[in-house]
C-alpha cells in the first residue's frame, strides 16, 4: 500500500462500484491513488477514470496511465467539470465526449482525511504535534483553523463544536477558547490544547480532542456544504443505474449520505410527486452500510469508524414511461378498438344502451387514467428541470466566485512580482499549478 495513504474498504468499494469494464468512473478523493489504481486494474482499454483532489500534495501521486484524467478541484464542482470535460474533448476525442454527456458509470468518494495529512505536522490536522493551526485541504487560500478560534464569537464556536464535533460540553470549551485568546491568542495546536485542557475528560482525552479538531476541520473546509453539493452533482452526473459509493467516517457524513440516498435531500425530508411516490434519485444497493473487517482494522486502525454506502442511480418510472411511449404507434392499436371508440364518439348503439353505457364508462375511465399519467409525467419533468436549473445556476455562481478568487490572487501575485522586479529583486513568485493534469 502507498505510504501516503492506505485505502480503506478497498475491495468492497471497488467491487460494488465497477459494474462495466468499459465504463467511465470518477474517484473524487484521489489522495494516494489507491482506489483509483484498483478501479483502473478492473477496466479494459475503453474504460476511463476521472480523479479529483484539491490538495497539491496528492497531485504528486499521479498514476501514469492514459485512461486517467486528474483534475485539481473540490469535488463539489463535479458536475460542472464533467460538462466542461465533455466540451473540451469534443474536438480531440468525440467518442469520449459523447459518453461523458450520457453520464458516468460510477462515482467513488472516500471522505476521510488521508494518513499523509494527519502525519504531516505542518498541516495542523493532528493534536499529536505542536504545529500551526492550519487544517486547510487546499493550502493556497481560505481561512485556517487559527482564524476560526481567533475570530469566531463564543456562540459560533459553541455551535460548530456542538454540531460538527458533537462535543458534549461545547459551551465550556468555547468559553475557554475565548478566554485564552483574550490573554495571548491561539495559533498552534499546542496552544489550543493548553486553552481547553480544563475541559478535557481524563478518561477519554484523545476521543474528546479528536471531536474538537474534527469540528474545526469541517468548518475550515466547509465539508458538510461541499458534501451536499457533491451528492447533488453526483445525481446529475450519473447515468441510469450508475453506482455511487461513499465511505464516511463520522455520523454527520453518514447521516447526510443516508438521507440523500433515501429521500434525495440532505435533510431527509421526503418529497413526493403528484402520485405520492417519493422522488429519490438513488436506490440503496446495500440496506446497511458495509464495515471494515477485523483484520483490516487490526492492520489500519484509522479504518475502524469507516462505513461504506452504495446506491444505484434511479430515474424511476420516467425512464420506463419514456421507453413505452417512444415505441408506441397508433397503427399498433387493434382495429376493433378503433371502431368501437369511433362508434361511441358518433353516438351509435352497440348492442344495448346498457352495454354501451358500461363500455363508454370503461373507455372514459381508461382515457382519464392515461391522461392523468401523461400530465403527471409532464408536471414532474417540468418541476425537476426547474429545480435542476436552479441548482445548476447556483453551482455556476459558486464556481465563478471560486475562479474569481483565484484570478484576484494571481493578479495580486503579478503586482507583487512587478514591484519586486522594479526594486531589482531576484525573488520570484511560484507559478500556480495547472487546474487540470492530463
Amino acid at each position: 500500500m502507498s505510504e501516503y495513504h492506505t485505502p480503506v474498504l478497498l475491495d468492497e468499494s471497488i467491487s460494488a462500484l465497477v459494474t462495466n469494464p468499459s465504463g467511465i468512473y470518477a474517484d473524487v478523493t484521489f489522495g494516494g491513488g489507491g482506489h483509483t489504481a484498483e478501479i483502473l486494474s478492473r477496466l479494459n482499454e475503453d474504460g476511463h477514470v476521472i480523479a479529483f483532489d484539491r490538495d497539491e500534495d496528492a497531485l504528486n501521486n499521479r498514476i501514469d496511465d492514459p485512461r486517467l484524467i486528474l483534475i485539481r478541484s473540490d469535488f463539489r464542482f463535479i458536475h460542472n467539470h464533467i460538462l466542461l470535460l465533455a466540451h473540451d474533448c469534443a474536438g480531440s476525442d468525440p467518442r469520449l465526449s459523447e459518453r461523458l454527456k450520457d453520464g458516468l458509470d460510477g462515482i467513488l468518494a472516500d471522505l476521510g482525511v488521508s494518513s499523509h495529512q494527519f502525519d504531516t505536522a505542518s498541516r495542523g490536522f493532528s493534536f499529536r504535534y505542536d504545529a500551526l493551526l492550519d487544517m486547510r485541504m487546499n493550502q493556497e487560500g481560505g481561512m485556517t483553523a487559527a482564524d476560526v478560534v481567533g475570530t469566531y464569537s463564543q456562540e459560533d464556536l459553541e455551535r460548530i463544536l456542538r454540531i460538527y464535533g458533537e462535543v458534549d460540553n461545547s459551551r465550556r470549551v468555547a468559553q475557554l477558547i475565548v478566554s485564552a485568546r483574550e490573554k495571548g491568542g491561539i495559533s498552534t495546536t499546542g496552544e489550543l490544547y493548553a486553552a481547553i485542557e480544563g475541559a478535557v475528560p481524563a478518561y477519554s482525552g484523545h476521543k474528546f480532542l479528536a471531536k474538537v479538531f474534527q469540528a474545526l476541520r469541517i468548518e475550515v473546509n466547509h465539508e458538510m456544504r461541499s458534501l451536499e453539493k457533491f451528492l447533488e452533482g453526483a445525481a446529475a452526473s450519473l447515468k441510469d443505474e450508475g453506482r455511487l459509493a461513499v465511505i464516511t467516517y463520522h455520523s454527520l457524513e453518514d447521516r447526510m449520505v443516508k438521507n440523500f440516498i433515501r429521500t434525495g435531500n440532505a435533510g431527509g425530508k421526503e418529497e413526493k410527486d403528484v402520485f405520492g411516490v417519493v422522488s429519490a434519485p438513488f436506490r440503496a444497493v446495500n440496506r446497511k452500510p458495509l464495515l471494515p473487517s477485523e483484520s483490516e482494522i487490526a492492520s489500519n486502525t484509522r479504518a475502524r469508524s469507516a462505513k461504506l454506502r452504495v446506491a444505484s442511480r434511479n430515474m424511476g418510472g420516467r425512464v420506463m414511461a419514456k421507453k413505452i411511449l417512444r415505441g408506441f404507434r397508433f397503427a399498433d392499436i387493434p382495429i376493433w378498438i378503433k371502431n368501437a371508440f369511433l362508434t361511441i364518439l358518433k353516438g351509435r348503439l352497440l348492442i344495448t344502451l346498457k352495454i354501451e353505457r358500461y363500455f363508454v364508462h370503461i373507455i372514459y375511465t381508461f382515457f382519464l387514467f392515461w391522461v392523468s399519467i401523461y400530465l403527471g409525467m409532464k408536471i414532474e419533468k417540468t418541476m425537476t428541470r426547474v429545480e435542476e436549473n436552479r441548482r445548476r445556476l447556483e453551482d455556476i455562481e459558486i464556481f465563478r466566485a471560486h475562479k474569481q478568487v483565484e484570478l484576484t490572487r494571481l493578479q495580486r501575485m503579478s503586482t507583487v512580482q512587478e514591484m519586486l522586479e522594479a526594486k531589482g529583486s531576484s525573488v520570484g513568485i511560484p507559478e500556480k499549478p495547472a487546474e487540470r493534469i492530463k
